[in-house]
């Protein structure tokens, strides 16, 4: 018979946060790339809630017609004029590691999420990025 050992002391909560506007921090900020091939960085951010760290980590796309949340993101971190040049199309590398340590508000929303197996059940969402 297999034996575990469990230890759940470590569990974060995943729970839907309220809606609201929160203070975060970027801890992380690694790129990929989303379903549609776009560039997206996916930065972990710590949400301060009731005096709890909660984990968020959403894509975030960087160029294109979906990449206003990343505009957002660049000037909620103070990088207004770096967000004003690539608006303009003016090509410039960004490494997302200047992204870590940043502090922000983040403006949380709920949606429905369907998976493909099981029932629909509500989420939280961050819809935009504010300067803290």
């Amino acid at each position: 018979m297999p034996i575990l050992n469990p230890n759940t002391k470590d569990q974060v909560d995943m729970s839907p946060i309220e809606i609201g506007t929160y203070r975060a921090k970027i801890v992380e900020a690694p790129i990929g790339t989303s379903k549609k091939d776009n560039p997206v960085v996916k930065p972990k951010f710590l949400i301060q809630v009731n005096g709890q760290e909660r984990p968020r980590q959403p894509s975030i796309v960087s160029s294109g017609p979906g990449s206003g949340q990343f505009d957002q993101l660049l000037r909620a971190c103070h990088f207004d004029d770096l967000a004003d040049r690539y608006k303009q199309g003016i090509e410039e590398p960004f490494d997302t590691d200047r992204l870590v340590g940043q502090e922000l508000m983040v403006v949380i929303d709920h949606e429905m999420y369907t998976p493909e197996v099981g029932s629909p059940r509500k989420q939280d969402r961050i819809v935009a990025f504010l300067k803290a």
